[in-house]
């Protein structure tokens, strides 16, 4: 369309689009060519020197002009369309009242007082003493963090959903707020008792033990050689990884010797040749001797990093 196929003219512009009641620059652009082919798609710039806005060529009100007035008719639409905060008011006025302000704390800057009041949010008041919260949660039976949260709003919306940082002067664990025993309490005080439970799950190694341990029997200590301290032989001991006694092993500075003497470049090395020194060698003496300092103190000078080795114990698992 050429250019003299347009309104000549703003006035002339304005007139046609007046006739045919567009709401609003969308309104407009989406019926401007079945309405009139003479009007243009983009008249802020065709009429730029006597254009006055949208509202003005189209003879619509504002729309400040269309939302409400006054405070308080917002705020009782607001607070009766049950808002949960400030951002599902934003994302969802207009979809409940077109009146509605998207931003009433401009809007209404001199009645504003808060997004609690404007919504109608009854501020929650929670137990301002930590016994008095202690004492509800107790007589709950909560008996761990997980199991308070998901109680507290079912059973006691007084009960904070943040202990920790509400009586931040008072807090002292959540063993001591809910009344329960520190898991250390509930594990087997025995070390014979642990390592006869241990046994009956046919742990491989330690790392497989410190995976499996929690979910075999809560009572058995992540970290055994701490536990039983005074009691502790090894982990093949405690997990009863052979038959033998541990003494038909070789002790950790004759092994380390003999192995220093075959010049075993890497782990791998280690792992696949060990039996040319014995045919009972460990294939992970970091699980078995506790004097264990790491596979570069085991090798000695000739070791060299072997980046594959994870993957070659977990294929000969």
């Amino acid at each position: 369309m050429s250019k003299r196929d347009f309104y000549t003219t703003f006035a002339e512009a304005k007139h046609a689009a007046h006739t045919f009641n567009f709401t609003s620059a969308i309104d407009y652009r989406y019926r401007r060519c079945q309405c009139d082919s003479r009007l243009h798609s983009n008249p802020q710039s065709y009429y730029k020197n006597e254009w006055q806005g949208w509202h003005d060529f189209l003879n619509t009100a504002p729309a400040t002009e269309r939302l409400y007035k006054d405070y308080s008719s917002a705020k009782r639409v607001a607070a009766n369309a049950n808002f949960k905060n400030a951002r599902a008011y934003k994302l969802f006025c207009k979809s409940v009242d077109e009146r509605l302000p998207k931003v009433p704390e401009q809007f209404y800057a001199e009645q504003w007082q808060g997004w609690s009041h404007f919504l109608g949010i009854k501020k929650k008041t929670y137990y301002q003493d930590y016994k008095e919260a202690q004492q509800a949660a107790k007589a709950l039976g909560i008996s761990s963090s997980l199991a308070y949260f998901a109680k507290r709003i079912e059973h006691d919306e007084k009960l904070p959903p943040n202990p920790i940082k509400h009586y931040v002067n008072d807090w002292v664990s959540w063993y001591d707020f809910l009344g329960t025993k520190r898991e250390d309490n509930k594990l087997y005080s025995e070390y014979n008792t642990a390592k006869s439970v241990a046994k009956q799950f046919k742990f491989t190694s330690a790392s497989d033990y410190q995976k499996r341990a929690k979910r075999c029997d809560i009572r058995l200590p992540c970290k055994p050689r701490e536990k039983y301290k005074e009691d502790w032989i090894s982990w093949r001991d405690f997990l009863g990884l052979c038959d033998c006694n541990q003494h038909t092993l070789p002790s950790f500075s004759t092994l380390k010797t003999m192995v220093r003497e075959q010049q075993f470049r890497s782990i791998n090395d280690y792992v696949t040749k060990r039996h040319f020194i014995a045919d009972n060698l460990p294939i992970l003496p970091n699980e078995v001797y506790d004097e264990w300092q790491g596979w570069r103190d085991f090798l000695g000078a000739s070791y060299r990093t072997n980046p594959y080795f994870p993957t070659l114990i977990h294929n000969m698992r």
